[in-house]
């Protein structure tokens, strides 16, 4: 079984439009849980300091929100251009002319629209399932039970919450407006649109 720290990894590698500094800090979320005390040595410690040795458990929940604010910094950011840049295809789209250098523009610019949501869908999974194997592994090795905290958190962070549906309408209704400007409809001398009239009879051959 491939550690998920590897598939982290592998996802800091291939991502294109995303630093690897703005996924959830897999590495330094594990090392937090094995820096906390145990439940044991936490109350005795506890017991003997006034409570400073409890409070080096609340590091791993703290760093966690910290990396949990940033995923949500960063995909509220990306959403934010990639509406930009399908918001400026629809736009241009019915200016540019067929078979032009600008139309050929317009559509990859769409489809690197398309492969940034691709990723962005990625890293909202890569980011949530880091989240949670990091508080199951705290969890297993401190004896705590952050698993409910955390499905809570979750539901309140917009990285998690992001609604991409808008974002592929957009990228759909490009699309659209490409293909129609690569095919424009017919027109007769005066410029009117050429409709196609069905035959009234045909015979089969």
């Amino acid at each position: 079984m491939v550690a998920y720290g590897e598939t982290v990894a592998a996802a800091k590698e291939n991502a294109v439009y995303t630093p690897p500094s703005e996924f959830i800090d897999y590495e330094g979320l594990k090392e937090e849980v094995y820096r906390a005390p145990s439940a044991e040595a936490a109350s005795l410690l506890t017991h003997i300091s006034g409570g400073s040795a409890a409070k080096r458990g609340e590091r791993f929940i703290s760093q966690l929100r910290v990396e949990m604010d940033k995923a949500s910094c960063h995909v509220r950011a990306r959403v934010s251009v990639i509406v930009g840049i399908l918001a400026n295809v629809l736009r241009e789209a019915g200016k540019a002319e067929p078979a032009s250098v600008e139309l050929a523009r317009l559509t990859q610019v769409t489809e690197d629209a398309s492969a940034q949501i691709v990723e962005l869908m990625k890293y909202v999974e890569i980011c949530r399932t880091a989240c949670r194997k990091a508080t199951k592994k705290f969890d297993k090795v401190q004896r705590t039970s952050l698993g409910s905290w955390l499905v809570a958190q979750l539901a309140l962070q917009p990285f998690c919450n992001v609604c991409l549906e808008p974002l592929i309408v957009m990228l759909s209704d490009g699309f659209a407006s490409l293909r129609a400007a690569s095919n424009p409809p017919k027109t007769d001398a005066e410029g009117r649109p050429i409709e196609w009239v069905p035959p009234s009879d045909f015979e089969r051959s």
